[in-house]
């Protein structure tokens, strides 16, 4: 029954040129669906795809296929098969006969596909159709473009070369994605009728492969490599290939393209891959191919310096010293044989490594050093901070003419170890090639060396050497005076010089930095006014303008600038947060952190702005804002509990509580932390030192070393040292400074003082001074002279303190506290005439006292007070207020300390004046504008004195309150 079926199908005894075979119809040979066509005299596995020609629709779901003549057997044999099975019953057969008979047959013998449409008469057209059918992914036309080429019988009436078979194979790969077996007839054609090499063809591919990173194309190329029959596929060949899967990060391809090799891989195959993995940022693969080379050929590696250059880099990037180290003994066994390239790479891959001392020991075995080699041992030192090794090669190596850049990082080298005396050395033989004024890069290096040392005169002597400076050597003296904190002396050189040179926005960026440390805002409104015009306009340049309007005082212009910026990061909102602080509004600043932070959903908080808002909370003093800032990074910190930022950030939270008065709140942010470092016990160490808790510090210190086996640095013994004195424990912070000089701490200015500042509360004056006297000359420091004018002052040691106070102005003639504790001390004792010549003498040197002043926070609003200041609308109530305490007070023991008002006034006056200080007057008005009860603290930045540190114990019994009040030193608690 299959007979009919099968005559309908291929067209029996019609035009046999040209048959149909239905989808669904079953071959003897193949699984369904198959392509039946097989060429004449093959077995049924051997067919060409490449005469197949599609013609389906979505109509007939059929298949249309060439057939040559003379394909009866086959037919025949198809007949015998039919005979034996029935499929069709009689009606279905006579059904499709007679469609076989009519129109059926005609409409499927006519094909009108464009393909057999195509007139080829000439390349051109030729080239224009393949464009055509590739750019617009036509399978047809190149279906019919690849038969035409392929096809030996009726071969094309022009001749292609090979590019026109390199862009019609590429074309095949592109459009039918993958290796059509048409593109080996293509091939067998080339090579066989038009002689043409197909290598050439397949690398031309490669090297489109490589330069457009197409995996994919290069995976179809690998395909016709290894199926083609041809026998003459050459090391090259696999070379670009293994180039491409190298750079496109594909090494299980490489290793398989390496197996199928059917030659041995060269030196090139090696270094081809190992600079592939180079590229591709894979450095590791790169090291695994060359220990595959060192396994299969090992004569080549020993042979070919660049790859071991290659290897090397490698090895570098990887950090993989082992190799290296197996590279350096085995294959280069003797530096001085060795290739300069392969000398050099072994040198910095050592450096970069961290191994210093063998990238030293291969310079040394080098015999003879250029430039080159002498810079690459330069940037090897500096980039270890070994600046003084660096200075010594320098000048080891005897060359009659250093290069340029040697000379720069010789005075890079200087700028480490601030060595001007070795800078001025390095300029001179400078100075003796002529090099000083001929190289700009060398000047600029002159003038930041010279800066950095703090010799701000020889910078500017060797920019003033520059015969006509351009605005990058402006902006590097500039520069260093606003790193000096100079910024006149950086207007000045930029008012000089500004019409000389092209300003660009670096230059006019320092001089507003140097604007915002002078406060000179004429000039910041000019510079802005030329960003303006010049169309200067940069996250960074904005920056630096808001900060120099914050500094100025113009806050409105600094908020007009920060709100017309497209982008903020966190240096311009911490920019703008100082300009609040800057202008006394630290809670616009809190706000704009909680704005940014909640627009941000907490995510990825940055220390440094946490730390910045903290801080602002410090200066407050409002312990509920810090508790409201806490809660709103929690879950950000519960999030990442056991990073560094979180670590960072919790520091910060715990330095916050303690500052503000709320020690039980750093204790259990401390001991929540999962991650906690030296610097975590440092900030709570120093916080329960500054709140007089002596004992609870020591515990702590002892819990640090048992429980964390953390050993106590500088800071940690410092600590230590201010909470035993503080809380009057005298015998153990001696003990501590023993302990901490036989742990090998050197003891720092600060530790001496913490030292003299501890005996001298004690009045051990005798002890405190012999400390003082013990010490080396060149140590002695105001610190440690200001602690024990302060003891002598307290205990009333008028000599000591002359000879102390005398010994301070000496040192710096305009700090104020000396004057003033010994003026004090001589008023206290009614020595008037002693105090006078003190006062004349501040008046010749022109110290300015600094004013009393005490900030309070008063429902969310903070509040300023200084001594004697009667213009707070609420004075009456304030004075009323605390006449009334005074009453009280005196009942509880009080008794005015009129010592301590230093000027020479009639006793009555002297408690009148007392009343006046500034912590007694932030008492009353936060007395009376809180509910009974309420907790009080507030912040003094000077030191409080003895009688109101007696007044607020005793208001504190009164009023029921707990008042903290944080001084200069240290917090006092009342309650």
């Amino acid at each position: 029954k299959r007979k009919g079926m099968w005559r309908q199908a291929c067209g029996v005894g019609r035009r046999s040129s040209i048959r149909v075979a239905n989808f669904n119809v079953v071959s003897p040979h193949y699984s369904v669906p198959h392509w039946f066509y097989r060429c004449p005299g093959h077995g049924p596995s051997q067919f060409h795809s490449s005469h197949l020609l599609w013609a389906a629709t979505t109509e007939t779901r059929y298949h249309t296929l060439l057939m040559g003549e003379g394909d009866t057997e086959r037919l025949a044999e198809q007949e015998a098969l039919a005979e034996g099975e029935g499929i069709l019953d009689a009606d279905a057969l006579a059904e499709q006969e007679a469609l076989a008979e009519g129109e059926a047959l005609s409409d499927i013998d006519v094909d009108d596909s464009p393909k057999n449409k195509l007139v080829l008469d000439s390349v051109e057209q030729f080239r224009e159709l393949l464009m055509s059918a590739s750019k617009d992914h036509d399978v047809e036309t190149l279906t019919e473009l690849m038969r035409r080429a392929a096809d030996p019988e009726t071969p094309l009436p022009f001749t292609l070369n090979i590019i026109d078979y390199t862009q019609l194979i590429q074309a095949a790969v592109k459009v039918f994605d993958i290796v059509h077996d048409s593109a080996f007839d293509v091939i067998h054609t080339m090579t066989a009728r038009d002689g043409l090499e197909p290598n050439d063809m397949l690398l031309a591919m490669l090297q489109d492969c490589n330069s457009s990173s197409d995996a994919s194309q290069a995976k179809n190329i690998h395909e016709i490599v290894k199926s083609s029959p041809l026998a003459n596929a050459d090391v090259k060949l696999y070379n670009a290939l293994l180039d491409v899967f190298a750079r496109c990060g594909m090494p299980k391809e490489v290793m398989t393209t390496l197996r199928e090799m059917p030659m041995q891989p060269d030196s090139c195959t090696w270094n081809t891959i190992i600079r592939g993995c180079l590229g591709n940022n894979q450095p590791h693969e790169g090291v695994k191919i060359f220990r595959i080379a060192m396994h299969e050929s090992p004569a080549a590696v020993l042979k070919d310096s660049d790859l071991l250059a290659n290897a090397l880099t490698a090895c570098r990037d990887a950090q993989d010293v082992e190799q290296a180290r197996i590279i350096h003994q085995r294959y280069i066994p003797d530096i001085a044989d060795a290739e300069q390239q392969v000398a050099m790479l072994l040198l910095t891959m050592y450096a970069e490594c961290g191994m210093l001392d063998d990238a030293r020991k291969v310079f040394d075995k080098i015999e003879h050093h250029d430039a080159v080699s002498l810079g690459a041992m330069l940037n090897v030192c500096i980039a270890h901070g070994d600046g003084q090794q660096a200075l010594s090669i320098f000048h080891s190596m005897s060359m009659k003419q250093h290069d340029p850049l040697n000379f720069c990082l010789a005075l890079e080298a200087c700028s480490l170890t601030k060595d001007w005396e070795q800078g001025l050395r390095v300029h001179d033989l400078a100075r003796a090639q002529n090099l000083d004024q001929s190289d700009s890069w060398l000047a600029m290096a002159l003038v930041k060396m010279y800066s950095s040392c703090g010799r701000l005169d020889l910078a500017r002597a060797a920019f003033d050497e520059i015969t006509n400076p351009d605005v990058i050597q402006l902006s590097t003296m500039m520069k260093a005076y606003v790193e000096d904190n100079n910024g006149k002396e950086a207007l000045q050189l930029y008012q000089a010089y500004n019409k000389n040179v092209c300003l660009d926005e670096q230059i006019i960026t320092i001089a507003l930095e140097a604007c915002a440390q002078t406060r000179d805002l004429e000039t910041g409104r000019q510079l802005h006014g030329l960003m303006r015009s010049n169309q200067f306009k940069s996250l960074l340049s904005d920056t630096v303008l808001l900060h120099m309007y914050g500094q100025c005082g113009e806050l409105e212009s600094a908020k007009q600038v920060y709100e017309s910026m497209l982008t903020h990061d966190t240096i311009s909102i911490e920019a703008m947060m100082n300009a609040y602080v800057c202008n006394e509004q630290p809670y616009e600043a809190l706000a704009l952190f909680e704005k940014t932070t909640q627009q941000n959903n907490n995510n990825c908080l940055d220390p440094h702005l946490v730390a910045m808002a903290l801080n602002e909370v410090t200066i407050t003093l409002d312990l509920e804002k810090g508790k409201q800032l806490h809660d709103l990074i929690r879950a950000q910190l519960e999030h990442n509990s056991a990073t560094e930022e979180a670590t960072i950030i919790n520091d910060s939270i715990i330095h916050m509580y303690t500052a503000c008065g709320g020690v039980p709140n750093a204790k259990l942010v401390f001991n929540y932390m999962q991650q906690r470092d030296i610097i975590t016990w440092s900030i709570l160490l120093a916080g329960l030192a500054s709140h007089g808790l002596g004992q609870e510090t020591l515990d702590l210190f002892r819990r640090m070393q048992d429980q964390d086996h953390i050993k106590p640095d500088a800071v940690v013994w410092l600590a230590v040292l201010y909470a035993c004195s503080h809380a009057g424990l005298i015998d153990e912070g001696l003990r501590a400074f023993e302990t901490m000089q036989k742990n090998a701490i050197v003891p720092t200015v600060k530790h001496y003082g913490a030292v003299i500042d501890m005996l001298g509360r004690a009045g051990r004056l005798q002890e405190a001074e012999d400390v003082l006297t013990s010490m080396d000359t060149d140590s002695l420091d105001a610190v440690m002279y200001m602690a024990l004018l302060a003891a002598c002052r307290i205990h009333g040691d008028v000599d000591r303190a002359k000879r102390t106070a005398h010994r301070l102005i000496a040192i710096n003639p305009s700090q104020a506290a000396p004057y003033f504790l010994l003026s004090n001390l001589y008023g206290s004792l009614g020595m008037w005439a002693e105090q006078a010549q003190i006062r004349e003498l501040m008046v010749q040197n022109k110290v300015r006292k600094i004013p009393s002043e005490t900030r309070t926070v008063v429902n969310g609003m903070a509040w300023r007070f200084v001594a004697h200041d009667i213009s707070n609308p609420r004075y009456p109530e304030m004075k009323a207020r605390y006449q009334n305490w005074l009453k009280q007070m005196k009942a509880h023991g009080y008794v005015p300390n009129t010592r301590a008002v230093t000027h020479n006034m009639e006793e009555e006056e002297k408690e009148h004046y007392l009343c006046g200080h500034s912590e007694k007057q932030a008492l009353a008005f936060a007395a009376i504008s809180t509910p009974p009860g309420t907790m009080i603290r507030m912040a003094k930045n000077l030191r409080m004195c003895v009688d109101s540190h007696e007044a607020a114990r005793i208001i504190s019994i009164i009023e029921k309150r707990h008042i903290i009040v944080r001084d200069a030193i240290r917090f006092h608690e009342f309650h």
